[in-house]
């Protein structure tokens, strides 16, 4: 409180008298005298801050890949992509309608039953125009 109190003091009285003050002869709490670094600690730290450190940087680590950790296919050159298996609109459905009863969490919950109403709606889709090709083929076939 002191310490503000005569900053204050010492601000008023230089701004009155038009003299500039140095703030790096204030006292402040954060100077680097009080910090809680050695004088190595510091010059450690003003040299990362300026780019001089001795540690090693990105660049100079030279990273590579362990080639033979990754799978490749048959030419070495490509990576294998996992199987992602593929299922119809029926399995998709089915897995929706098993998957519905375990959730707990309305959002959640929403959420499965908004994808299954999509999957519903694309086997309607699929359903009628299955129902409109073979209409159109009994159709051509009368005429």
């Amino acid at each position: 409180m002191r310490i503000r109190k005569t900053l204050t003091a010492v601000c008023i009285a230089s701004l009155l008298s038009g003299c500039a003050i140095s703030l790096p002869d204030l006292p402040f709490s954060g100077s680097d005298k009080e910090d809680g670094l050695s004088k190595e600690q510091r010059d450690e730290r003003d040299r990362l801050v300026s780019g001089k450190s001795s540690r090693p940087s990105l660049a100079s680590l030279n990273l590579q890949p362990d080639r033979e950790a990754l799978p490749v296919n048959s030419d070495a050159t490509a990576l294998q992509k996992p199987a992602i298996p593929r299922l119809t609109l029926e399995q998709k459905r089915d897995e929706y309608e098993a998957l519905l009863p375990l959730i707990e969490d309305p959002k959640l919950r929403q959420q499965v039953e908004f994808r299954l109403a999509d999957v519903k709606m694309l086997l309607a889709e699929e359903s009628l125009e299955t129902a409109n090709s073979d209409h159109l083929a009994n159709f051509n076939e009368a005429s």
